[in-house]
């Protein structure tokens, strides 16, 4: 069957949502890694059965999970970096009503980072 997108798994976990992955720690008692996770979503959850210093269920806005459940329980897994504090960032909007292309200069040769994203897709 397939599950829909918000659909809540008996683990807790939404079915289509991503949930930041902010702490990995050596577990205390074994050689198991945990993940301290984000729970950005008004609702759902993660029943914690690992483990892990969290408890049964760790609070509304973050979780923890052993790196086994968590490749258990995740098809993807991606790694973000944020860009440092000190580069310039710029936000472009773009229309297909009005189509248009950005131009951003910079005074001196520079690293640039160009994200790019569809939200009606």
């Amino acid at each position: 069957r397939r599950e829909r997108r918000g659909e809540e798994h008996p683990c807790g976990l939404l079915a289509g949502h991503c949930y930041p992955v902010f702490e990995t720690e050596q577990c205390q008692s074994e050689a198991r890694v945990c993940c301290r996770l984000e729970n950005p979503w008004p609702r759902g959850g993660y029943h914690n059965h690992s483990g892990c210093a969290g408890g049964a269920v760790a609070s509304a806005r973050s979780f923890e999970m052993d790196a086994e459940e968590l490749l258990e329980h995740f098809t993807e897994v991606m790694e973000v970096r944020t860009p440092p504090s000190d580069w310039q960032c710029y936000r472009v909007t773009l229309s297909t009503d009005r189509p248009s292309y950005p131009l951003l200069s910079a005074r001196s040769t520079t690293q640039c980072l160009l994200i790019a994203n569809q939200p009606d897709r």
